[in-house]
């Protein structure tokens, strides 16, 4: 007897190895889930355009699809977006440290 969660459940299962779109799609969601954990208050500030506190602000940051990135001198660069706007994350967060050791070994 298999119990659902929601109406999306079903289609959702699948066998064998993940995707790369997967693996984004994942990402992106834990990278919203972190922000809003330790970002909230300067989410809604840029949503409803107020001023933030300045170790964001001299980061320029801003929304892009719901995930908050760094703006700054690299737009212009001939950089990939990412390198250019990396996204934000405070380093304390566990996603952080996950990034940071897959990176490094």
């Amino acid at each position: 007897n298999s119990r659902q969660h929601g109406p999306r459940a079903c289609r959702l299962r699948r066998s064998g190895p993940l995707r790369p779109d997967d693996l984004a799609s994942s990402m992106i969601v834990c990278v919203k889930a972190t922000q809003h954990r330790y970002f909230s208050t300067e989410l809604r500030a840029i949503q409803k355009g107020r001023t933030l506190p300045l170790h964001i602000a001299r980061l320029t940051p801003f929304l892009q699809n719901g995930i908050l990135r760094v703006g700054g001198r690299l737009s212009h660069s001939l950089l990939p977006y990412d390198a250019k706007h990396p996204v934000l994350l405070p380093k304390q967060a566990h996603l952080s440290k996950l990034i940071c050791h897959s990176f490094h070994r």
